[in-house]
């Protein structure tokens, strides 16, 4: 076992030098070519910062027509514009590519919303931190949320004891009246048999309907359907509030840290998209691993890197769920077609912090401007702004 892990781990540090190796040449050759799509071209090498950013991960970063945008690139434009650097802005495919161009020194900084993990920290050197982000996961909504909550409705101890409580003390209550009342002789819609007027009377006193019928001439009836009217209303009001609080509480996602392996099943079979090379992708491999699915799971799930790939995933039926950070999915949510038929249904309850990555090559003084340019960003609100902004952005189309 030990020498599978160590077999594993060799072919993972070889797997990354050859990606460092070969993003360290491709670059290179792009920008001497001319081809890069870039932003800020500047002459002047010596104090010129080359940026790498993800592509196609809005609200966070995007190019598109030769054009920049997302949050980390409007955080980004702020720093240069602070510590006074020029810089060029080069495209990568996947964060895990963006963390290898830093790691290998081919860039000098990475501005796209990178979560700050361990794994991360062991290869890359991290900024200041100027957002937080949970995972989620964006699901198509079927008749299986009716289906659970019938199921939680029934199981539940509360529902179950008011209902049995209800029927006893009613049940009871008409018992007693029956006493008091001589099986309810002389009483107005009461005939046929004993065991028919009972049955009558327990049903009045459940659902509260034509009590007024039960009142006769007795007087301690009368106190006995008072008191079973009350303890109705009493138990009642305890079903609607349990019944309320179950629904409210299904509707809420679930906790990314509690799903079991026929949840994980259940999603995989029904097909899961998400960003190639993320954390959400790792963290999904994670998850197969950890609840010890076979490796036909690893069909389920549909890595994408394209722009729009999610969306389309979910229009296609190719996907009926998608794992992303819960600002993208926000997103998501509003280029798919028919975005009423989709909700939350997954959430990590914690955010992680994100951050730029500082290249391998970074002088530790460009770094420490860098900070702290971010840090008075984050302490004047700029960057709360600008990620408001996004969200407004994110929730309304038409103002991109």
């Amino acid at each position: 076992m030990k020498s599978t892990a160590n077999g594993m781990h060799r072919n993972q540090l070889l797997q990354r030098l050859f990606t460092g190796v070969g993003l360290v040449l491709g670059l290179a050759a792009t920008v001497s070519t001319g081809a890069l799509k870039a932003e800020g071209l500047t002459t002047d090498s010596s104090e010129h910062l080359l940026v790498g950013t993800v592509d196609n991960y809005l609200p966070c970063s995007d190019e598109a027509n030769n054009n920049y945008e997302g949050l980390s690139i409007d955080v980004w434009r702020r720093v240069a514009e602070n510590i006074n650097r020029p810089y060029t802005i080069v495209s990568l495919p996947t964060f895990s590519q963006a963390v290898d161009a830093a790691a290998f020194g081919s860039v000098d900084l990475i501005a796209s919303c990178h979560k700050i993990t361990p794994e991360r920290l062991e290869l890359v050197e991290f900024s200041v931190p100027y957002t937080r982000d949970s995972l989620g996961m964006l699901s198509r909504k079927n008749n299986s949320l009716k289906i659970g909550i019938g199921t939680q409705l029934l199981e539940d101890t509360i529902i179950k004891t008011s209902l049995i409580t209800l029927l006893v003390i009613s049940g009871m209550s008409a018992l007693g009246v029956a006493s008091l009342e001589k099986n309810f002789d002389g009483m107005s819609g009461f005939s046929g048999k004993p065991s028919t007027r009972f049955t009558k009377a327990w049903i009045m006193l459940l659902l509260g309907s034509g009590v007024d019928k039960l009142l006769h001439q007795n007087q301690r009836a009368h106190a006995l359907i008072v008191l079973a009217s009350g303890i109705r209303i009493l138990f009642l009001s305890i079903l609607v509030g349990t019944t309320a609080a179950l629904i409210f509480e299904d509707r809420k996602p679930m906790n990314a840290n509690n799903i079991n392996k026929s949840y994980l099943n259940k999603i995989l079979s029904e097909g899961v998209a998400v960003n190639a090379g993320t954390k959400m992708h790792d963290w999904l491999l994670n998850q197969v691993e950890i609840h010890n699915l076979d490796q036909a799971s690893h069909s389920g799930i549909v890595a994408t890197e394209r722009k729009g790939a999610l969306s389309e995933a979910l229009d296609s039926g190719l996907a009926n769920h998608t794992v992303s950070d819960v600002s993208v999915l926000t997103q998501v949510l509003q280029n798919v077609d028919e975005p009423d038929n989709y909700w939350i249904s997954l959430e990590m309850p914690n955010k992680t912090p994100q951050a730029f990555i500082f290249g391998a090559n970074l002088d530790p003084t460009t770094k420490q401007a860098i900070n702290i340019a971010l840090s008075r960003l984050n302490y004047e609100g700029d960057t709360a702004r600008l990620e408001a902004s996004w969200q407004k952005t994110s929730t309304n189309p038409s103002t991109r």
